[in-house]
């Protein structure tokens, strides 16, 4: 998991903060990918959408942690390791989408004209959406 930096209040239903499933060819690098241009090549057409984010309770020492509600495509075919959260509220092209976050899922995860959900605990909410 890895922090993109603060993009203010994720929760808000005004945002638009987005997943994309991502390959195994992506070399993740928090220091010069900023935005969705930065990982499209990588990205799995028609697999992105929208997530709703929360803030989860507080994870001691003034730390909160936000956690997206999870994600699931009810009819996949697709091969994926990451997951790349985004920020494209109000953007018009993919340099404009913003990078949060992206989490590692240890290996490709396959599925074959079936569900592909991931899901995500309040009590180990995403690391890598930690806000201080």
């Amino acid at each position: 998991n890895a922090l993109k930096g603060l993009h203010g209040d994720l929760t808000s239903a005004s945002r638009d903060v987005r997943v994309a499933l991502v390959k195994s060819t992506y070399a993740p690098n928090i220091s010069s990918h900023l935005s969705y241009a930065d990982i499209v090549s990588h990205a799995i057409a028609g697999y992105d959408k929208k997530v709703t984010m929360v803030v989860a309770p507080s994870v001691g020492a003034g730390l909160s942690s936000l956690y997206p509600l999870g994600v699931l495509w009810t009819e996949a075919t697709v091969t994926a390791r990451y997951l790349v959260f985004y920020d494209a509220t109000g953007a018009s092209t993919d340099s404009q989408k913003r990078l949060i976050a992206y989490v590692d899922l240890g290996e490709d995860k396959i599925a074959q004209s079936g569900k592909f959900e991931v899901t995500f605990s309040n009590v180990a909410p995403l690391l890598a959406l930690q806000v201080v």
